[in-house]
């Protein structure tokens, strides 16, 4: 038995009526004036919560060799004062000025290890190109093959018990001899 259902004009033209305002209000909230200018960044006197001092306190008693970590402070010596300088352009090569042949020799092994820009770009674009494949799986596939065969008994080969098809696709019998 089917159930009878009830149509309300009224109520389903209002649900839609309210479902549209609050779809419309959304949208409208969304929008920025023509008018939107990007603020300008504010300038950076310095990266630190206090300002930096010009120099770092020096190691009592430091003998002016480079110790056993082989970092060395600006003046040679492991436990020597270290000034900044504000302003002054950093060697592209800066972990030299540590003095490390470990660190050296650590990053010449990273450089030698690593792959260019355009190998890394070359990967990349393989790694998309596999997901693009990959991909395919989600989309039907459709299929089609055609097999024909053609084969023709000869009559002196004919026996009593082999069939042999007319042009029809009927059955002829063999007549006995």
């Amino acid at each position: 038995m089917r159930a009878q259902h009830t149509h309300c004009p009224g109520v389903a033209t209002a649900a839609l009526t309210a479902l549209l305002a609050a779809c419309a209000l959304g949208l409208t909230a969304c929008a920025v004036g023509p008018n939107y200018q990007r603020p300008s960044t504010p300038p950076a006197s310095r990266y630190s919560p206090a300002p930096l001092p010009a120099a770092t306190a020096s190691v009592p008693g430091s003998t002016g060799t480079t110790g056993t970590t082989g970092i060395a402070g600006s003046a040679g010596s492991a436990g020597a004062a270290q000034s900044f300088s504000v302003g002054q352009a950093i060697s592209a090569q800066w972990w030299t000025l540590f003095h490390s042949p470990a660190l050296n020799a650590l990053i010449e092994q990273a450089f030698a290890h690593n792959p260019s820009i355009d190998v890394a770009v070359a990967a990349l674009h393989e790694a998309q190109e596999n997901v693009y494949a990959q991909q395919g799986f989600f989309f039907p596939t459709v299929q089609a093959s055609y097999s024909a065969q053609r084969s023709k008994i000869a009559g002196a080969v004919a026996t009593a018990n082999t069939p042999i098809y007319g042009p029809n696709g009927t059955i002829i019998q063999p007549s006995a001899p």
